[in-house]
């Protein structure tokens, strides 16, 4: 039954990832320039920490000075992750970067303009989220981040090997989309999610 269970979610989980290299490449009214990829972000070393900022959406923050970047998958967005991360191998057949030690977080953003706006997904869900609009039901928890209205998303994963959750936020900010998220497995999960929030504290976006 276990087994069943496992390959259920792998499917799942491939099928997930299917879709997301199809919108990526596949979708014939999405292109590269809809998405802000990892080269696209520019690091800054400073005493306070180090700062990554995307200039054409405007968005800065500040992670730990000690900590390592690298692209997100296919190369949208970026990862970072403490020098300590360790990669569950055990659980890497999810596919996602579960920590074993240390910890790890993403950043992905989709870009919009005057033809399409990226936001709306997250607009919508807040609007229906807050005014509870009949017959719909919301899985969303309503936050604030820098002033701005935000969905959180919290993922909870409990298998034999491997136990935890990923927690999403979304910010909409003019016709863009900002999806943030930290993968809490591991030892260092309780740190890891305190950490997190630390980061969104520091979030700017202009």
């Amino acid at each position: 039954m276990k087994r069943i269970i496992f390959i259920v979610v792998v499917i799942i989980l491939v099928a997930i990832l299917g879709v997301f290299i199809w919108r990526t490449w596949g979708s014939p009214n999405i292109s590269k320039d809809d998405f802000i990829w990892y080269e696209d972000f520019k690091i800054t070393q400073t005493a306070e920490g180090q700062v990554i900022v995307q200039e054409d959406t405007g968005l800065s923050l500040t992670i730990p000075k000690d900590w390592k970047t690298e692209s997100g998958i296919g190369g949208h967005g970026l990862y970072f992750y403490s020098p300590d991360f360790e990669l569950d191998e055990v659980a890497n057949r999810y596919i996602l970067p579960f920590p074993k030690t240390g910890c790890v977080f993403e950043i992905s953003i989709d870009k919009g303009d005057k033809d399409n706006d990226a936001s709306d997904y997250a607009r919508n869900w807040i609007e229906i989220c807050t005014e509870g609009e009949l017959g719909m039901e919301c899985d969303y928890e309503v936050i604030k981040i820098n002033g701005e209205d935000a969905l959180k998303h919290t993922s909870i994963l409990e298998e034999e090997f491997i136990s935890g959750e990923s927690v999403r936020i979304q910010i909409p900010h003019n016709v863009n989309a900002y999806a943030f998220e930290a993968y809490l497995f591991g030892q260092d999960k309780k740190e890891c999610g305190e950490e997190f929030n630390n980061i969104l504290k520091s979030i700017i976006i202009k």
